[in-house]
């Protein structure tokens, strides 16, 4: 792929076929075929490691998410909820064995909760629970693993020649760089500020 790609005469090429060659050659040199075979080496453990880092991530998040119960005892509680999100509650809170309704982290309940419910304290809570799962210090914290993850990407990204992750895994995204996605941000936050 390597010879193709640096001796072939792009001229007889279609556009297609020029695209073609660039994913796949870019393909085989964003996974390390470029390396040494001593960076080879790195590369694989940093993307073993990566992916066991990752998986416990989320087993984590789903931990979290599953152990969550919101108890609604009271019906004032449910203001503003349509019925079928009040017909899940309660047949959820029926499976618990408690009385009254539950709702969980799970977004068939926790979307339409966060939408329809008048309560601002009840969606404060359930909105705080759902944004710190695996980040509270129990066992299924992610706090260290996010450490040990960022490490490892910016290894990643070094190894194959870019300056920090982001520029590794934007320069296959229609925003190319970091600096494009800050640009990008900086506009959103002027056009959108006044409005909000």
């Amino acid at each position: 792929v390597k010879n193709v790609y640096d001796n072939v005469n792009r001229n007889v090429l279609s556009p297609e076929q020029i695209t073609l060659l660039d994913k796949t050659y870019k393909g085989f040199v964003r996974s390390g075929a470029n390396l040494n075979e001593a960076d080879k080496q790195k590369y694989r453990e940093i993307t073993r490691e990566l992916s066991e880092l990752s998986l416990r991530f989320e087993e984590n998040v789903l931990a979290e998410t599953n152990s969550f119960v919101l108890h609604l005892t009271k019906e004032e509680e449910l203001t503003g909820l349509p019925k079928s999100l009040i017909d899940a509650a309660a047949f959820t809170a029926k499976e618990r064995g408690l009385e009254g309704w539950v709702i969980t982290l799970h977004m068939p309940m926790y979307m339409p909760f966060m939408k329809f419910s008048e309560r601002r304290d009840l969606r404060e809570k359930i909105f705080k629970a759902y944004n710190s799962r695996a980040f509270k210090g129990n066992e299924n914290d992610n706090t260290e693993l996010v450490k040990r993850i960022v490490k490892l990407r910016l290894q990643l990204a070094n190894l194959l020649g870019y300056p920090t992750f982001a520029d590794y895994v934007l320069e296959q995204r229609m925003a190319e760089t970091p600096v494009k996605v800050m640009t990008f941000l900086d506009d959103l936050l002027k056009a959108s500020l006044p409005f909000a």
